[in-house]
């Protein structure tokens, strides 16, 4: 019997084994660009503040409004994810942009140990600048807000200085000039009242700005053929945004920046905290800056 013991093996193909390094190259690659986005997604771009400048055209804007800046924080979801001290930096932020006027739009909170987060909120937002003073600190509902208790939440907020209309117009005087602050229930919980609301309102002379945490507000049919620009949130701009793709996720079909119709505009802000789980891609935490214009 013929004895193999010896025989050698025959050495591998070259480009077979040129084939088989660039494979495991590959999904080395992929292996680690994955890590990478994770370690990103979540421990990075969460925490890390765009200020965003945008320009808000109003119809029969007083001159004396022209160049004056806005903020919009929204879905702010204070928690042990979105901490004190990031919300202390954010505000921080916007103070140094010296903004006449802020306005929140809903979801301050989660669930867990809401009213505990609120009242740190509260101590944050004393810290809030504005040169219209309390006057120009305005706060409207969202979902969020509710399904924990609307009535805590609002007392926190007026505890930081800021006002809760809820289905009221509020006047914004600035040199004996005035623009409307038109401020809108949550669409899912809270009473929508869009004709009552605006009874009364020239919109086609009078500039107004709505406050509605839920952009889905734009298809209300009272608003169809009005002069108005609503600032909204509630969608965190889909907290992932998928290159060529878009938001996988959201709650709307209203995602992020500006939408019109006709004579309606609307800005949704991509808001600064996050609802599990807290990853953002692509998508980072927002504090919006409007300069009024007339248009």
């Amino acid at each position: 019997m013929k004895n193999d013991s010896n025989k050698k093996e025959s050495p591998e193909d070259p480009v077979l084994s040129r084939r088989k390094f660039i494979r495991n190259c590959v999904r080395g690659a992929v292996g680690l660009s994955a890590v990478g986005v994770g370690v990103y997604s979540l421990g990075f771009e969460p925490h890390s503040v765009s200020i965003e400048h945008q320009t808000l055209y109003l119809k029969n804007l007083p001159d004396v409004w022209r160049g004056r800046k806005i903020a919009q924080v929204s879905d702010i979801h204070i928690s042990r994810v979105v901490s004190p001290d990031f919300i202390n930096r954010a505000f921080e932020r916007m103070n140094r942009e010296k903004p006449d006027a802020v306005f929140f739009t809903g979801d301050y909170v989660i669930s867990w140990k809401f009213d505990e987060f609120m009242e740190k909120l509260s101590q944050s937002m004393k810290k809030i600048e504005c040169s219209l003073g309390s006057a120009g600190k305005i706060a409207v509902p969202g979902n969020h807000d509710y399904w924990t208790s609307w009535d805590i939440v609002s007392q926190k907020l007026v505890n930081g200085g800021f006002s809760t209309p809820v289905n009221q117009v509020i006047p914004l005087t600035l040199e004996g000039e005035t623009i409307l602050i038109a401020c809108c229930d949550d669409l899912w919980c809270g009473r929508i009242e869009i004709k009552k609301l605006l009874s009364g309102v020239d919109t086609e002379n009078r500039p107004v700005i709505l406050l509605s945490h839920n952009p889905d507000i734009f298809d209300n049919v009272e608003l169809k053929g009005r002069t108005i620009s609503v600032l909204s949130g509630h969608s965190h701009g889909g907290q992932v945004c998928l290159p060529f793709i878009g938001a996988p996720i959201t709650p709307t079909r209203y995602v992020r920046g500006f939408f019109r119709d006709g004579n309606t505009t609307m800005y949704v802000n991509r808001g600064l905290g996050s609802i599990p789980p807290p990853v953002r891609f692509n998508c980072p935490p927002e504090i919006t800056i409007f300069t009024l214009e007339k248009c």
